[in-house]
């Protein structure tokens, strides 16, 4: 029998004014072309394996 862990991390980002006027990513109010984004995903797994 093995077993496993497994941990990953997802994080990032985003803030600044946008240079294309039609597009938008968030809606933050502070500004039409304006965003700010943090981004934090963490998993934890834990398994067994039977051979």
């Amino acid at each position: 029998m093995n077993t496993f862990i497994n941990i990953r991390y997802l994080g990032g980002t985003a803030n600044g004014t946008s240079q294309y006027e039609s597009t938008r990513w968030s809606e933050s109010g502070q500004s039409e072309n304006y965003t700010s984004n943090i981004l934090n995903t963490a998993t934890f797994t834990l398994g067994f394996e039977i051979k």
